[in-house]
């Protein structure tokens, strides 16, 4: 028989009996139980890893998913390998259809050539200077899916493995479309704020000038006068004087402009009604743009009232037109339109300056050459002009700003090269129920001449003896003074009655305002005439003038010093003073407003619609061209209207004009 086995116990027993510990196979076990102890506990960390990674992943998921910014990844190859549902909001594609999109129809070629340079920036300082950290932001225009486009600010930085190694880029993008539009509506009002400035500082330098340039133009037109009275007809130097007068009086209007642009001007505003005034002006428009361009007006029914100049708003239209007319030599349309607008706040506040309320808009719009965004910005700077030298002086543009502010208004020209420009004009609304007719065109005085006592009051010495000589001539006897103190000590002096007050509004020490004001409350009876080189009832700086003050703008002539001081004095005046014999170079009686109207109705129809617009955009050097067609017939009637051509006096002239 076979010998029974041993029982499993025992064999165990025996090979645990054979493995000493202190001998060799001991030592391997202690190796072999050690090595399990590591990998159960590596195996613990493990098992401990990941469950922290699926819980990392999990808060991840959960920030990426309900996170307003897109959260996204890629690959080294440029491949989304992720990409959170906020892209929906933001570009209109799921994220499936953005992971299937490739790089370069995800982006604009712009934005396309941004983002590698940010993310190769990136990867090379990594590569320089092994910064981990290291991320770029910048920002770029992205399409969306239905083709609109929205501003992004996209984050990015590199993305590596369990082991440290760079496996692609994550990053987010944020919809910053808000803030580049803040930002650009924050550009856009410091640009108009700085262009306001600019054109302020332009308008205060421009109306010093013409300040200072009318005192010498009122020496310079004065005495050539006297100059010219002292000739014989046949003199040959007389020549030589008209054209220095000539000169003078082209150089007169050129201040004019300047004054207007620098909201010095003088202004009649009345509550008036827009449509009125294009209807009236359309005819002659019609024929200022010519044949070849078409005029359409589209006047808003019940338009509101504005409180505006007639006569300057007629201006404002007639160098709208020229300047659209040049801007479209090829014929082309001109549309000029009105409405009732409410400027709400948010307007008002993209507008510099602009209040919000009701107000009436005109639009002025054609479809010229256009004009790109660096010649727009400086339109209304004066003498700035695109057109050739001998077609115009740039201060048209300048000379609708300054009327514009003047009224209160603002305007905006919008305009793109080679698709026209539009003027938009915004005035505020008049609270007035009904329009003012227009006072009747002034009446010459029947004389020019008298014998009353007139205190001229004025700091330059060469405009004072101008005004002392030209009122001498007329028999009126003259005081002098250099300001309004000293003004109030010659009137303290002088023994008899000082019948009218002639005084500059802007002198040292005492200025002619609160002169006036003094001198009106001693002697009550006693008439004033303000003159100024800022040809307005407003003074910067000063006070503002009574309503219904009399006012000679410089530069002056002599008919026009001594009619306005005639006309002043014999206002409310019961008995004129006694006449006296005209001295040389005045009429005792011009012609009238019917002999003057009967003049212009001789003229040709044509000459007579040249003459109306010249008028209207109160060009004197065309008005003085024009007016030689009268003066062959009617000397004095021509006499007469050079006379008010020559004070400014366009109120006048188209008084006598629309008889």
């Amino acid at each position: 028989m076979a010998p029974a086995k041993p029982a499993e116990s025992q064999v165990g027993a025996e090979r645990s009996a054979a493995v000493r510990p202190d001998g060799p196979d001991g030592a391997r076990l202690r190796a072999l139980e050690e090595r399990m102890a590591e990998l159960e506990a590596e195996v613990a960390r493990r098992v401990e890893v990941e469950r922290t990674l699926r819980e990392s992943e999990n808060r991840f998921r959960l920030l990426a998913e309900n996170s307003v910014d897109v959260v996204w990844s890629m690959d080294l190859e440029g491949r989304f390998t992720y990409v959170s549902p906020s892209i929906v909001r933001l570009r209109g594609y799921t994220p499936q259809e953005a992971m299937e999109q490739p790089l370069e129809r995800m982006l604009l070629p712009e934005g396309l050539k941004l983002f590698h340079e940010q993310v190769g920036r990136v990867l090379a300082d990594l590569a320089a200077r092994g910064d981990s950290d290291r991320s770029g932001t910048f920002e770029i225009e992205m399409p969306r899916k239905d083709g609109t486009r929205v501003w992004t600010e996209v984050t990015a930085s590199v993305m590596r493995d369990l082991d440290g190694k760079v496996v692609g880029i994550q990053g987010t993008s944020r919809d910053i479309t808000w803030r580049r539009q803040a930002e650009e509506e924050r550009r856009r009002l410091q640009e108009q704020l700085l262009q306001a400035q600019k054109l302020e500082s332009v308008a205060r330098l421009a109306g010093g000038v013409a300040h200072d340039f009318n005192n010498l133009l009122s020496v310079i037109l004065n005495g050539s006068g006297f100059a010219l009275d002292t000739l014989p007809e046949d003199h040959p130097a007389r020549p030589d004087l008209l054209e220095v007068i000539r000169a003078a009086e082209r150089a007169a209007s050129l201040v004019h402009q300047l004054l207007a642009f620098s909201r010095r001007q003088a202004l009649q505003p009345v509550p008036l009604n827009l449509n009125r005034v294009i209807a009236g002006i359309e005819e002659m428009l019609r024929r200022v743009l010519g044949e070849d361009i078409e005029l359409v007006c589209r006047p808003a029914p019940d338009l509101w009232l504005v409180r505006a100049d007639p006569a300057r708003t007629e201006q404002l239209l007639m160098n709208l037109a020229v300047n659209a007319r040049d801007a479209m030599p090829d014929g082309g349309r001109l549309v000029i339109e009105t409405g009732n607008v409410e400027v709400d706040a948010e307007f008002a506040g993209r507008h510099h300056g602009m209040v919000a309320g009701p107000h009436v808009l005109l639009s002025v719009a054609d479809t010229g050459c256009g004009m790109d965004e660096q010649t727009r910005a400086r339109i209304f700077e004066p003498f700035f002009t695109t057109k050739d030298r001998n077609k115009g002086t740039g201060l048209g543009l300048s000379t609708v700003h300054g009327i514009v502010q003047q009224s209160g208004g603002h305007l905006w020209v919008y305009s793109e090269l080679g698709k026209g420009t539009v003027v938009k004009i915004y005035l505020p609304r008049e609270p007035a129920a009904a329009e003012v007719e227009p006072p009747p065109p002034a009446v010459a005085p029947a004389r020019l001449t008298g014998d009353e006592t007139i205190l001229v009051v004025e700091n330059e010495p060469a405009v004072r003896e101008v005004a002392a000589r030209a009122l001498r001539a007329a028999g009126y006897s003259v005081l002098l003074a250099a300001d309004g103190e000293e003004a109030l000590r010659v009137v303290e002096r002088f023994a008899g009655p000082v019948h009218l007050l002639l005084t500059d509004v802007v002198m040292p020490r005492l200025g002619g305002w609160p002169l006036a004001q003094r001198l009106v409350a001693a002697h009550p009876g006693l008439k004033v005439v303000y003159m100024s080189g800022f040809a307005g009832n407003v003074v910067e700086g000063h006070e503002e003038l009574e309503a219904g003050a009399s006012f000679l703008a410089k530069p002056f002539t002599t008919t026009a010093l001594v009619r306005k001081i005639r006309e002043t004095l014999d206002a409310g005046v019961g008995a004129p003073a006694r006449p006296l014999t005209p001295p040389p170079g005045f009429e005792a009686e011009p012609p009238g407003p019917e002999r003057l109207a009967a003049a212009l109705r001789d003229l040709p129809v044509e000459a007579r619609a040249r003459l109306r617009e010249a008028v209207v955009a109160a060009r004197r050097a065309r008005i003085l061209e024009l007016l030689d067609g009268v003066a062959a017939r009617w000397p004095a009637e021509a006499a007469e209207l050079r006379r008010l051509a020559d004070g400014f006096d366009y109120e006048a002239l188209r008084g006598i004009l629309d008889r």
